[in-house]
């Protein structure tokens, strides 16, 4: 039993409280955030082309946040200016070289 009271206190089992509270902090400032990563796509002006309908804007925003607070945010914003399918594709394209 007292073992496991131990183990569960991490050894703070009868520990006086200003040694306690010095661990508690301790362990507070040694706390790692995790990194973030957020991702977001928002489409607009639709168009149907051929009969399927395909969007010609489109707005990406990726941030991300890492352990030391400090977060960065790239904005992208894509315009389609002409929408084309069934085009022919050369075979060299796929070849490795």
């Amino acid at each position: 039993m007292m073992l496991n009271w131990a183990r569960t206190t991490c050894g703070m089992m009868g520990r006086s409280p200003d040694f306690m509270n010095v661990t508690y902090a301790a362990w507070a400032a040694a706390r790692q955030l995790p990194n973030r990563y957020r991702l977001q796509e928002k489409f607009s002006d639709f168009k149907t082309v051929d009969g399927v309908t395909l969007p010609t804007q489109e707005d990406i925003q990726f941030s991300q946040e890492l352990q030391n607070g400090r977060t960065t945010l790239w904005d992208y914003d894509l315009k389609g200016l002409e929408i084309a399918n069934n085009m022919g594709i050369d075979a060299k394209n796929f070849e490795v070289k």
